[in-house]
């Protein structure tokens, strides 16, 4: 995306100190790779250059750490797809808006994204924080619900099923931290409007016009995490194949 794109802040209202957004780097960066279950506090706390007992000062387990995160970018991704509705009346453009803050977050943040959406098994939603991250789920669903509805009403869009769409379309954009690499064969913005008009046509409404997407793009803000890591991967020119991403290591 151009460099005029507004890139989203990733702090929360209760701002961190910066050994904290160092440990939730450190955190992701090793559940990204690894897988959460793989992962033990000590190698935590030597990733960012602590102690354990140091660690332990600023949560109890690695999971009161992954909920943390959870909970924070949960809050941040809300928040912005408020604004992105908030933007317009029109049903078709407001799904649009949500479509692109969420793959806008997807690819700016993949790694954090990843873990997010990939280790929710690990949430006990018998706990408070577990619940807490399950209603903020929840709240972020029904706003995708209420947009897909109000499409369907206005007659933009023809989803047999509204609940359907909704499970679908959040799925399927929130796999794009699973695939997506810098500099492929799309660029962000490219990536991203591809991305959007293609739930658009599953809502059986038109692409964007070139006028449409020129305005939702400079509207756009794409969510980096403070906590989101490095992506430290050179530049690959073609586009993955799912088999080659389900056979990697």
């Amino acid at each position: 995306m151009a460099s005029t794109d507004t890139a989203g802040t990733g702090t929360p209202a209760a701002a961190l100190s910066e050994r904290e957004i160092a440990i939730r780097r450190g955190a992701i960066a090793l559940f990204f790779e690894h897988g959460y279950a793989a992962v033990g506090i000590r190698q935590i706390a030597a990733a960012v250059g602590l102690s354990t007992s140091t660690l332990y000062h600023y949560g109890e387990s690695k999971l009161e750490l992954l909920e943390a995160v959870m909970i924070d970018s949960d809050e941040i991704l809300q928040a912005h797809s408020e604004r992105a509705l908030a933007r317009t009346e029109d049903p078709r453009l407001r799904f649009a808006g949500l479509a692109l803050t969420l793959v806008g977050a997807q690819v700016e943040s993949r790694k954090t994204c990843y873990v997010m959406d990939n280790e929710m098994r690990a949430v006990s939603p018998g706990s408070a924080r577990g619940a807490r991250i399950l209603g903020q789920r929840r709240r972020f669903e029904a706003l995708w619900e209420e947009a897909i509805a109000a499409g369907v009403a206005s007659g933009q869009f023809t989803a047999a099923n509204t609940d359907v769409a909704r499970v679908g379309l959040i799925g399927m954009y929130s796999q794009t931290s699973l695939w997506y690499r810098p500099n492929r064969a799309l660029d962000r913005a490219e990536l991203c409007r591809e991305m959007v008009d293609l739930g658009l046509a599953a809502l059986g409404s038109a692409r964007l016009s070139g006028e449409e997407a020129r305005e939702l793009r400079a509207a756009a803000e794409f969510i980096r995490f403070d906590w989101e890591p490095d992506d430290g991967e050179a530049p690959e020119p073609g586009f993955p194949r799912y088999a080659e991403l389900r056979a990697a290591p």
